[in-house]
């Protein structure tokens, strides 16, 4: 699938794997709304989520008494604070994915989860699928480091490619036989 097909895809929710399209859809939503406290702290955590203790950072931010926060954040937003910072990690983290070889476990600590069992049991929680199963789906490319046990390991040089490939025309061009 091209990478404009995949965009599409993502954008329209259309359906075409078998768990349906909560892999497809942003955990975050821009919710307009009047609270110039929550809007401050929005855009704070936006910078700040992959920090530990994003949420005992942003109610330092805030100057306000951290239950305040909490019930004015989710009476604007309509989420707790907590899970609009999961949100932003499960969002980066799908971005990451998508656009990197970097291993689950290592995308899961860059977003900001300490321990890499948490993160999978989060994503798959938020997404619908594993990270893996959503790196094959979105990915455009299989990256190079995938465990694949049936078939052999494929040499990356682009020579030896092209020597493989010169090998495989030259078996099969059919065999002009000298007796005629």
């Amino acid at each position: 699938m091209s990478a404009r097909a995949r965009q599409y895809a993502s954008r329209s929710l259309l359906k075409w794997h078998d768990e349906g399209q909560l892999p497809f859809e942003p955990l975050l939503r821009h919710q307009p709304h009047d609270d110039a406290l929550v809007r401050d702290c929005e855009q704070w955590l936006k910078n700040h989520f992959r920090e530990p203790g994003a949420v005992a950072g942003v109610v330092d931010h805030a100057w306000v008494p951290e239950r305040t926060l909490k019930r004015r954040f989710k009476a604007a937003t309509g989420l707790a604070i907590i899970d609009y910072v999961q949100n932003l990690r499960i969002e980066e983290a799908k971005r990451l994915l998508e656009s990197s070889d970097e291993a689950a476990d290592e995308i899961g600590c860059a977003v900001g989860y300490e321990d890499p069992s948490f993160f999978r049991r989060l994503f798959k929680r938020r997404t619908g699928v594993t990270p893996g199963r959503y790196r094959r789906a979105f990915q455009p490319h299989p990256p190079r480091h995938a465990d694949y046990r049936d078939t052999p390991a494929l040499d990356p040089e682009p020579n030896s490619r092209l020597a493989a490939v010169e090998d495989l025309i030259r078996l099969t061009r059919p065999v002009r036989s000298s007796i005629l």
